[in-house]
């Protein structure tokens, strides 16, 4: 078992309505396992996490899609509330994440915008792994993952390499901006 990663907005269920109408598998476009890894890797390794190593050889500015990760909905925001003992703490937790919350809001045609910027440079690189530091701590199989950047290796989900995760990625945000969604984030789970 372990944590996978979603993209959401705001009215996930109009979103669901929406794919299912036009008969769109959200399975054939879904965010691998090892991509939920990828995001998290700056709170696990020592060394400069591959996303950052990416935006420097990409030049492309990524923080539109780490800012998805500041996103807390009303029923997370609830969830969390708990851990907090007085009604200062608490007041301060939801002024906070509001704050946060704010600088998400909208985001979608930035979104879009950093992952074209971002999928065109790195079709233009010839072996992403080789230019990635190695690292000792390798989850996330970097010679397989980061490779064929062009190809789709996995079914959607399972064995998704990067360049299919950011397709897939991609048309899910487009597809939230088509049905007039304006914020989009992650989700975990």
């Amino acid at each position: 078992m372990g944590l996978d990663v979603q993209l959401s907005v705001i009215n996930m269920e109009r979103y669901h309505q929406l794919l299912e109408a036009q008969n769109r598998e959200l399975l054939e476009i879904g965010l691998s396992r090892t991509f939920c890894n990828l995001l998290h890797r700056a709170d696990v390794v020592d060394h400069e996490p591959e996303l950052a190593q990416i935006a420097a050889i990409a030049n492309v500015d990524l923080s539109p899609i780490l800012r998805m990760d500041w996103y807390c909905d009303e029923l997370d925001m609830e969830a969390s509330l708990g851990g907090y003992e007085t009604a200062a703490e608490k007041s301060e937790f939801v002024q906070q994440t509001l704050a946060l919350n704010a600088k998400v809001v909208g985001n979608v045609d930035a979104v879009i915008h950093t992952l074209r910027d971002l999928i065109r440079a790195l079709l233009q690189v010839e072996d992403l792994p080789a230019m990635l530091l190695k690292t000792d701590f390798d989850v996330l199989n970097n010679d397989r993952y980061f490779a064929a950047f062009a190809e789709d290796l996995g079914d959607g989900y399972l064995n998704n390499n990067f360049g299919q995760d950011l397709r897939n990625l991609l048309a899910q945000v487009e597809f939230a901006k088509a049905i007039g969604e304006e914020t989009v984030y992650f989700k975990y789970g």
